[in-house]
């Protein structure tokens, strides 16, 4: 079984839409049995799932104390992916969890506070040793402030093509214990999490190469996973160097193109989100020079 945990130090960045929202998409996708774990004392996950109709994903309810042997008997049940959502600020708490993950993904809203605070959550990642990607999250849709998230965090690590925009249905879904794949199949948001969760497994696939993580399933036992409505509840970012010389202005274009320090991942990312918004990359990227320039007071 792999595991994979949403950490982020700051509350309000989606961490439970993520997670209810993956585990649901797992199985949509067939790479069930999945299984989401709520180690939030809010117990926000376990109150989505304890009003939700259908069985799957399952919810196997868990102390911090218990996350390790819960994950190890969750694996030998036959569950091919445990998704966790873990407390925002705890900082002991969070590193206690992503030492279990395999995987882990760290929501950040595109905002300048936001991509202030995320430093912290990176550095305990980090030093743990886990492949790690960002997941923008309550993204405006195209805003400016997305594509500079998207900038700012690659010097640090994969940022995930597929965004989590900021549309009513991703809160109005999970009031009835859904997620937006459920209540409009073909809509935005619901492609959005489908391929959020192919790149999530794609990136899973390649650290961990030649590795099988489905089993045969086992009997379930009821002390093991959750019983409907039984559920219980449960500093700065690195300096900024994106921009590395000042843009020379295109002779036969007359645009100012951007030279990113970025990996190609970056790139691809970036050309994939301008491709689904109809944005012209050159006007897009000059666009971002002149607003980085105007923050920096240049």
């Amino acid at each position: 079984m792999k595991v994979i945990v949403a950490a982020s130090q700051k509350g309000g960045v989606g961490k439970t839409t993520l997670t209810g929202n993956l585990g649901v998409a797992a199985e949509l996708a067939g790479d069930g049995p999945a299984v989401v774990m709520d180690t939030d004392p809010q117990g926000s996950l376990a109150a989505w799932w304890n009003v939700r109709k259908a069985e799957t994903p399952a919810l196997a309810p868990a102390t911090q104390a218990e996350l390790p042997t819960k994950l190890a008997a969750l694996g030998e049940a036959g569950f091919a992916f445990a998704i966790v959502d873990t407390p925002p600020a705890i900082t002991d708490a969070i590193r206690a969890v992503v030492r279990l993950a395999d995987f882990v993904l760290i929501p950040v809203k595109p905002s300048p506070h936001d991509l202030r605070a995320v430093g912290r959550t990176v550095e305990i990642v980090q030093e743990e040793g886990k492949p790690f990607c960002f997941v923008r999250t309550q993204a405006k849709s195209n805003a400016l402030l997305t594509v500079q998230a998207m900038a700012a965090l690659s010097e640090h690590g994969i940022v995930a093509p597929a965004v989590m925009h900021d549309r009513v249905d991703y809160a109005s879904s999970m009031t009835d214990g859904r997620t937006v794949q459920e209540t409009d199949p073909r809509g935005r948001s619901s492609a959005e999490m489908a391929d959020l969760w192919k790149f999530v497994k794609s990136r899973m696939h390649e650290s961990t190469k030649g590795k099988n993580c489905m089993k045969k399933a086992a009997p379930l036992s009821s002390e093991l996973v959750a019983i409907k409505g039984s559920a219980a509840p449960v500093p700065d970012m690195p300096t900024r160097s994106a921009v590395v010389a000042a843009p020379v202005k295109d002779e036969e274009t007359g645009l100012m193109p951007l030279n990113f320090r970025v990996s190609a991942d970056f790139r691809r990312a970036f050309k994939t989100y301008a491709a689904a918004h109809d944005l012209k990359l050159n006007k897009l990227l000059m666009l971002s020079f002149e607003n980085y320039r105007k923050q920096q007071g240049e």
